[in-house]
């Protein structure tokens, strides 16, 4: 999987460069967004939803960390859709009586990159600070709704 990951970003990167692609709708590439769609348990497309988010978030750190900041609004906001996305599908499909180790780990994974992107905004030009603060509105808005669902006593 680690491979599958860099393999992912990489092309994405150079998609971006070449602007030779649009940045999806739903922040999925097309091989989430089939498993997204083949994936009955929720548990499992939870872990495809964090794995993509953990894909956004390199790419946006491999931007900030080189000065390379063309794309990385459409890609703050690419990871937004999907953070709601899989919000939407999470709380529909969610068994709120049994705490979901797979949302636990997203719940986790998703608030460290909240803690990380606070850096990255410093880092960024001033035309990126409004993207910046508009992704961690709503992530932020998606963390808590995480923490109410596994903590809620439905």
């Amino acid at each position: 999987m680690f491979l599958h990951y860099w393999l992912v970003t990489a092309l994405l990167a150079l998609a971006l460069q070449s602007g030779l692609s649009q940045i999806p709708e739903d922040g999925l590439n097309t091989a989430e967004k089939l498993q997204i769609e083949r994936e009955e348990k929720i548990d499992n497309r939870i872990k495809v939803y964090e794995a993509a988010s953990i894909r956004w978030h390199g790419s946006i750190r491999r931007g900030v960390t080189t000065n390379d900041y063309s794309g990385i609004s459409e890609m703050l906001k690419a990871w937004t859709r999907l953070l709601a996305a899989s919000l939407k599908d999470i709380d529909k499909h969610i068994q709120r009586k049994k705490k979901s180790r797979a949302l636990i780990q997203y719940e986790i994974q998703l608030r460290k990159e909240i803690t990380e992107m606070q850096d990255f905004k410093l880092r960024a030009p001033a035309e990126l600070q409004e993207d910046f603060e508009q992704w961690s509105a709503g992530a932020e808005a998606v963390h808590k709704k995480f923490v109410d669902i596994l903590f809620s006593h439905e």
